[in-house]
C-alpha cells in the first residue's frame, strides 16, 4: 500500500523557514514587550508612583535607560533562575511565561471589549454605535475565547495548569493595592491612570531637569537646574 504524505504536515524542506519565522516572531514579541514595559515604568516613575529613578533618561539618546536596564535585568535574572532551578532549560521557561502572558493579555482584551460596550452604552449614549460598540466587541470577545479555551483545556500538566490561578492571584494583588491606594491617596489613582494613557510619550528633557531638582531638594542640596550633574 502506498502511503501519501499528510498535506497538513509541512515538508522537511520548509523546516528551516518555519524555524526562522518562529525565531523572528519570538524576537519581535520580546522587543515589543520590553518596550511597552519600559515606557510604562518610565511613566510611573515620572509621576511618582514608582521610584523616580525609573524616569531618568540618557543625556544624549533621551531614552529611559534606567527603566530599560531594570526591566532587562529582571527578565534575564528571572529566566536564569527558572531555567536552572525550575524547568531545567530555557525553551520550557520561555514557553511557560509566554503562555502565561498570552492568557493574561487575552483576558485583558475581553475586559477592554466589555468596557467599550459599558462606557458608550452608559456615558456616551449619543455616540453609541451598535456595530462598533456592541457587535464588533462581541465578535472579538468570542474570537479571543477560542485560544483561551485551547490554553486551559484539556487541563495541561503541572505546572502549566497553574496559569489561571497565577493570573487570578496577580489580579487580586492588584485590586488590593488599588483599594489601599484609593483610600490613602486618591490623587495617586488618577496619576496611575494618566501614566497608563501617556506611557508612550517621549521623554522630555525638561521633565528630567525637574526630577533632578526634586531629588536635590529631597537630599537638601542645590536647586539649580542643569543638564549635567
Amino acid at each position: 500500500m502506498v502511503r501519501h504524505a499528510d498535506p497538513r504536515v509541512p515538508r522537511a524542506g520548509w523546516a528551516p523557514f518555519v524555524g526562522i519565522a518562529a525565531l523572528t516572531g519570538a524576537i519581535a514579541s520580546c522587543i515589543g514587550i520590553h518596550n511597552a514595559t519600559v515606557r510604562l515604568l518610565y511613566a510611573l516613575g515620572r509621576d511618582g508612583v514608582l521610584p523616580r529613578a525609573l524616569a531618568r533618561v540618557h543625556p544624549t539618546r533621551r531614552s529611559p535607560y534606567v527603566a530599560a536596564s531594570f526591566q532587562a535585568g529582571f527578565s534575564v535574572l528571572l529566566g536564569i533562575i527558572f531555567s536552572a532551578f525550575v524547568f531545567g532549560d530555557p525553551a520550557t521557561t520561555y514557553g511557560y511565561f509566554g503562555g502565561l502572558g498570552t492568557l493574561a493579555v487575552l483576558l485583558v482584551y475581553i475586559f477592554i471589549n466589555v468596557s467599550v460596550f459599558l462606557y458608550f452604552s452608559r456615558k456616551e449614549r449619543g455616540s453609541f454605535s451598535p456595530l462598533r460598540h456592541a457587535l464588533i466587541p462581541l465578535v472579538a470577545t468570542a474570537a479571543v475565547c477560542l485560544p483561551i479555551y485551547g490554553l486551559i483545556y484539556p487541563v495541561p500538566d503541572p505546572p502549566f495548569n497553574l496559569w489561571p490561578y497565577l493570573i487570578a492571584l496577580w489580579a487580586v494583588i492588584g485590586l488590593v493595592f488599588l483599594f489601599v491606594v484609593s483610600r490613602r491617596r486618591p490623587d495617586l489613582v488618577e496619576t496611575m491612570g494618566r501614566a497608563f494613557t501617556e506611557a508612550g510619550d517621549e521623554p522630555d528633557a525638561a521633565q528630567e531637569d525637574v526630577l533632578r531638582v526634586e531629588d536635590r531638594r529631597a537630599a537638601g542640596g542645590s536647586t539649580t537646574t542643569g543638564t549635567a550633574e
